[in-house]
C-alpha cells in the first residue's frame, strides 16, 4: 500500500487527481481487464486514504465522493492517452504502453508524463479542430 501523504495533494490535504495516475496503472496491471467500479475501488485501497477522506462529498452535488470523481478523472486521461484501453464503457484493460510506463516510473507518473504520450496529443488536436 502507499502513504497517501506522500502523494501530490492540495491544500487541505486530499490527492490531487493526477496523484492516483501512477495508483491505478500499478494496479491496472495486476489484471487483464476492469470494471470501472473495481479498478477505482482497488485505486482506493491502494492509496490507504483515511474514511475521512473516502467520504468527503462535494457541497454542491452532496451524492458525489470527491475521491472517486478523482480516480474518475485520472481514468478518463489514461484511456485518453492510450495508456489503458477502454473498449467498451465501463471496462479498462492496461495497454502495452501502459505497462512498459508503470513498470518504469512505478507510481511517479505525472500528469505531463501523460499528456506526452502521442494518444494523447492526437485526441486534443482532433478536439481542437472541432472547434
Amino acid at each position: 500500500m502507499i502513504d497517501y501523504t506522500t502523494l501530490k495533494h492540495q491544500a487541505d490535504g486530499t490527492p490531487t487527481w493526477d496523484a492516483f495516475l501512477g495508483i491505478i496503472l500499478k494496479v491496472a496491471v495486476e489484471r487483464q481487464d476492469w470494471q470501472s467500479s473495481e479498478l477505482i475501488q482497488r485505486t482506493l485501497e491502494e492509496a490507504n486514504l483515511p474514511q475521512s477522506m473516502l467520504q468527503m462529498r462535494y457541497p454542491q452535488k452532496s451524492h458525489d465522493l470527491v475521491m472517486r470523481n478523482r480516480v474518475s478523472f485520472a481514468l478518463s486521461d489514461l484511456a485518453i492517452s492510450g495508456l489503458l484501453d477502454r473498449p467498451k464503457r465501463g471496462l479498462y484493460l492496461p495497454t502495452r504502453r501502459g505497462q512498459e510506463l508503470s513498470k518504469e516510473y512505478g507510481i511517479n507518473i505525472t500528469r505531463t508524463l501523460i499528456h506526452n504520450e502521442p494518444a494523447y496529443k492526437k485526441y486534443k488536436q482532433e478536439k481542437s479542430n472541432q472547434k
